[in-house]
């Protein structure tokens, strides 16, 4: 009773954590920490409370590596570019390289510096994933490279596992570096080979027994195989002095290879969820809150230098791979934060000792504020772009000049005609538009700062300019005071408004074509001549026409409840 009495208040705790961090609009694992922070608080820290919650913890762990395992599979890691291999694997090498080096001024040792390092070069996934998704922005350049970025360095967490969990048992022998690095050259050989033993096996014996157990038509039945597997795999590598984390990836990235993959996600998702919530009230029921107080400014401190030497590093290398400048700094702000697998490795890291209880705490306190500190900075990245360019425009012009030099690439020599149409964004809206006027021989102008599709639609003679749509003189290069039309198929709002403001500034009385994906985004932009083309309203515009033709209803009834239709969505 004991343990269900616990489990209770864990999950009461995840509630209103969750509950308040919903309510203030900040990432729900933050709320869960908070809420395991009170439950500590309230009830202190009892021994049989900490085995229960460090038990059901585990196996949050486990399933949450079960499912990034799931996850991974090779065809999607093929799809990955060089910003995204070359950016995120240079940008975790630097980080552990300054942990390395300006920790132990600090007081740290050299493993712990070496953990704290490789710890904070991992950043939270689900943050970025919940904030672009709320904001329709997962489909976006930088969307799709931090995405990219952030996939790169959860699979990085395996090969970090490995290494400290070598660390920490060559330690526990008493070794020295010398006895760690064989400790970890021997861990990573011993894993190298398992992982090959088990692709073997997920290639060519578990897909035909999970597509035998999938023929059955009993979803209990493969949930239950898919979680004994998991578990089965995480006591053996567990009793192979390897980390029961890295068990759990290994089987989820078996099973990714089957057909039923993504059955077996749906069924463990629900179980990982649970399970994933009492991990991260774990987290928050074992940081001591006179701690946090007694150690704020330490804390702040390496937060701060946290936030912005990865701010810097991301950035900088999106930038030098050949970005625009506005990619390079949403890119960065996406990976600001300590992620959610850092607490993982947290975890496995203070179990072998390579961490002292301190050290932990000032690593759980330093990842929750960071989650704090860099979700409305995310949120509000285009804003927060937009008074850094004006501030670099004012207060460092040569900073400026250089950064327009590489942001500005006017690739059309031939300059457009009047009466030609401005197409800013090349993506699958502005892609369908374009290859219309082509098709139709209406002369345009496409507006990207996509370098590498600048280029390659340059090389197919299309005349598109590379620079950032916002920018009043990348607009004024493409003539718009002698064009027609302007279509705006970017999303965010921020740089829309941004296109719009500037647009009406060299030609008043230009019709705008603008895409949205609210209703209420209609009047953040107030103007004559704009109209707004709201993808889910006119796909469901068009689903009501086609319903009402199957019932024989008359064209001119059909058009005269679209237009009552539109009318009252403020068309």
């Amino acid at each position: 009773m004991d343990v269900i009495f616990n489990l209770i208040f864990i999950l009461l705790a995840a509630l209103g954590g969750g509950l308040f961090a919903y309510l203030l609009r900040m990432p729900l694992v933050v709320g869960y920490i908070l809420g395991g922070m009170a439950l500590s608080f309230i009830f202190g820290q009892n021994s049989n409370g900490l085995v229960t919650v460090s038990t059901i913890a585990n196996i949050g762990v486990a399933l949450l590596m079960f499912t990034l395992g799931l996850e991974f599979t090779l065809i999607r890691l093929r799809g990955l570019g060089e910003v995204i291999l070359v950016g995120s694997l240079l940008q975790i090498f630097l980080t552990i390289v300054f942990g390395v080096i300006f920790f132990p001024l600090l007081g740290f040792g050299f493993y712990e510096s070496l953990f704290l390092g490789a710890v904070a070069s991992l950043s939270s996934t689900a943050l970025v994933v919940k904030i672009l998704a709320d904001k329709n922005e997962l489909d976006t350049l930088p969307g799709e490279i931090a995405i990219g970025w952030l996939i790169i360095q959860d699979l990085f967490t395996l090969p970090m596992i490995v290494v400290l969990s070598s660390v920490g048992l060559s330690l526990a022998g008493g070794g020295g570096f010398l006895w760690s690095l064989l400790a970890v050259g021997k861990a990573l050989s011993f894993s190298i080979l398992i992982f090959a033993i088990l692709l073997f096996l997920g290639k060519y014996i578990l897909p035909r027994i999970f597509a035998r157990l999938s023929e059955t038509g009993v979803r209990e039945i493969l949930l239950v195989a898919a979680i004994l597997l998991c578990f089965v795999l995480s006591f053996a590598a567990e009793l192979l002095g390897i980390s029961f984390a890295i068990g759990a990836f290994l089987s989820g990235l078996i099973l990714s290879s089957t057909l039923a993959n993504q059955a077996i996600f749906a069924e463990v998702r629900p179980l990982r969820d649970i399970f994933a919530v009492v991990f991260f009230v774990s987290l928050g029921f074992l940081l001591k809150i006179n701690f946090l107080i007694d150690n704020l400014g330490l804390i702040t401190f390496l937060t701060l230098l946290v936030l912005i030497f990865k701010f810097g590093i991301s950035s900088f290398m999106v930038f030098i791979l050949g970005y625009h400048s506005r990619v390079a700094f949403r890119v960065g702000i996406s990976l600001i934060s300590v992620g959610e697998f850092a607490f993982v490795i947290a975890i496995l890291a203070q179990a072998q000792n390579i961490i002292s209880q301190e050290t932990y705490m000032t690593l759980l306190s330093v990842a929750l504020l960071s989650l704090i500190i860099s979700s409305p900075l995310l949120g509000h990245a285009e804003y927060i772009y937009g008074i850094f360019s004006k501030f670099v425009k004012k207060r460092m012009p040569f900073i400026n000049d250089w950064l327009l030099s590489l942001d500005r690439h006017l690739l059309s020599e031939e300059k457009p005609i009047a009466g030609h149409v401005v197409v800013v964004g090349h993506g699958r809206v502005g892609s369908y538009v374009t290859n219309a006027l082509i098709s139709l021989s209406i002369p345009y102008v496409v507006v990207d700062y996509n370098m590498r599709l600048v280029k390659k639609l340059s090389q197919l003679k299309k005349k598109i300019i590379y620079g950032d749509p916002a920018d009043l003189e990348v607009l004024r290069a493409t003539n718009l005071d002698k064009a027609r039309a302007l279509v705006v198929a970017v999303p965010g709002s921020t740089v829309r408004n941004m296109i719009i403001a500037n647009a009406k500034t060299l030609n008043k009385d230009i019709n705008i074509y603008c895409r949205i994906h609210k209703s209420e985004e209609m009047s953040q932009t107030p103007g004559n001549n704009i109209s707004y083309i709201q993808p889910e309203f006119e796909a469901s515009l068009e689903m009501t026409s086609r319903l009402l033709q199957n019932f024989n209803i008359p064209a001119g009834d059909i058009r005269k409840t679209i237009m009552e239709l539109e009318k009252e969505h403020g068309y």
